[in-house]
């Protein structure tokens, strides 16, 4: 992975193990993952995506029968989620019109953020 495909608190896989984002390089190729109340620097080379799955998404309140689904924190109905075609896509206007296509938990969680949605993704 690359330093600009992440941010603070992304959850990506080192070692085959989730882990958190908690300092972004001091060092151009280096990131500070957080295990438990420990931080530990690696480079980004050897950090993977954590893959968005059926069971990540139904843990964290999407309904895979809805056709349309709205986290329960996004109270402005800003994030529209829709799962078609094996593929979560963030759409607009009753999925009208696509803005992304999410295949990695990171970037579910940067959606959220941009749109001021306070949800934390639990694996």
């Amino acid at each position: 992975m690359k330093a600009n495909e992440l941010m603070i608190g992304d959850w990506v896989l080192f070692d085959h193990n989730p882990v958190r984002v908690a300092i972004l390089g001091a060092a151009q190729d280096s990131l500070g993952l957080a295990v438990g109340d420990n931080v530990f620097g690696q480079p980004y080379s050897i950090i993977e995506p954590i893959p968005l799955t059926a069971e990540i998404l139904e843990k964290n309140g999407f309904d895979m029968d809805d056709y349309t689904v709205h986290f329960k924190e996004d109270e402005h109905y800003m994030l529209e989620l829709v799962f078609e075609d094996d593929e979560l896509k963030w759409t607009i206007n009753c999925n009208e019109y696509t803005i992304m296509n999410f295949e990695y938990v990171h970037e579910l969680q940067h959606a959220l953020r941009l749109c001021g949605i306070e949800k934390e993704i639990e694996l």
